[in-house]
């Protein structure tokens, strides 16, 4: 799709309701009467433009908080950001400028923006597109606030994602494996065991889809993923469908209630 054509898409997409679980921090509303003089075209390609969520370790919320750095994009442009979360929502998160270190800010303010990750459930994506005015720069990244990691004492590490919103699949990752070497892989539902034989990347990972909604009429339950190498045997069980629902809903509400609590701290702490 041509840079033009996405961005009509895009603006088209945020007439649209919806709200993000997500907290922006600050969010300025979108000036729609200001009209943009067309700049010179950029000297960078569209590929060359990078979107980047630094996290903040010492954040005070407890929660995943991002600041966005930008690379190649002009300092003198307004931006708007734009979220896509895994349910098929857009969402308009307000405009932005760049400062001179490339970090996303306040257009009236001089600090950077944040982003505080709440109502996400663990293994849950967001996607996220920065667009110039003059619909010349765009960029997107993506982002898992609350990540399903599995390691072991050999380097070995496994990554689970979801990939829809019925909770009905994942994509697993394996990283720290030895370059080409040889691996089994099985799959675990109900007792019925599935196995293949394969290799690893030159980079030494593997990539799986892992899909137990299409290998039962159940409407969730449990899986289990196995990574055998010459070693060492690895393995991430994994609630799916209604089942990874009942732990999301429940994992969110647990979050919830700490920033709640750690809210009504800081709030506390700044009267006194």
């Amino acid at each position: 799709m041509q840079l033009r054509q996405f961005y009509f898409f895009i603006v088209l997409i945020l007439v649209m309701t919806g709200a993000m679980d997500a907290v922006q921090l600050p969010v300025p509303m979108m000036s729609r009467q200001k009209k943009v003089e067309k700049t010179p075209k950029s000297q960078y390609s569209e590929s060359e433009f990078q979107m980047i969520f630094e996290k903040l370790e010492d954040a005070p919320l407890p929660m995943p908080c991002y600041q966005i750095k930008t690379v190649n994009f002009q300092q003198q442009m307004k931006y708007h950001l734009v979220s896509h979360n895994l349910a098929g929502e857009y969402s308009f998160e307000g405009e932005f400028a760049i400062d001179e270190d490339g970090v996303l800010k306040s257009p009236t303010e001089n600090h950077p923006f944040v982003v505080a990750m709440r109502g996400f459930q663990p293994g849950e994506p967001v996607e996220y597109f920065l667009l110039s005015e003059d619909r010349e720069q765009v960029a997107k990244t993506r982002v898992v606030p609350w990540t399903i990691v599995k390691t072991d004492k050999f380097g070995h590490m496994l990554t689970a994602e979801l990939i829809n919103s019925k909770y009905s699949g994942f994509v697993i990752l394996a990283e720290g494996l030895d370059p080409g070497e040889e691996i089994k892989v099985a799959t675990v539902l109900k007792d019925k065991v599935l196995e293949t034989q394969t290799n690893a990347s030159r980079e030494g990972t593997f990539t799986f889809m892992l899909m137990p909604g299409a290998r039962s009429r159940a409407k969730g339950g449990e899986v289990r993923f196995e990574l055998k190498t010459a070693t060492n045997v690895i393995s991430l069980t994994l609630p799916w469908g209604d089942e990874f629902r009942k732990h999301g809903e429940a994992f969110i509400k647990r979050k919830n209630a700490q920033y709640a609590k750690k809210k009504e701290r800081l709030l506390k702490e700044e009267v006194s």
